[in-house]
């Protein structure tokens, strides 16, 4: 049997909390949930719009693309699992990058 000691130390229930203490206690859940820093983060996060890297600046890049190339962009990024097409997008610039890194380092060497 528990304690009125032990009762007291339970964790309370979320609809316990109110006002500023449920706002400070949801960000906080959030925030150790998605691994953010910030409840802002962790939005973003959440909406599928992760941070890419810790500490690093981002921009948003865009262009123009055929119907074609927007078609196949969608079926490659349904055929990979990703939800987004930025993020398959992100996932093949990366992949250049690091041939490219791999190749100039090859290249380096001889």
């Amino acid at each position: 049997m528990m304690t009125e000691h032990e009762k007291d130390m339970k964790p309370r229930k979320v609809a316990e909390y109110r006002g500023e203490e449920a706002r400070r206690q949801a960000a906080q859940v959030l925030m150790e949930m998605t691994g953010a820093s910030n409840a802002g983060e962790a939005q973003n996060v959440l909406l599928g719009r992760p941070r890419l890297k810790q500490g690093e600046t981002t921009v948003q890049v865009h262009f123009k693309a055929t119907q074609e190339m927007a078609t196949w962009l969608a079926e490659q990024r349904k055929r990979s699992g990703m939800r987004y097409i930025s993020e398959y997008l992100r996932m093949l610039v990366e992949r250049d990058m690091d041939d490219h890194a791999s190749h100039h380092h090859t290249a380096q060497r001889a």
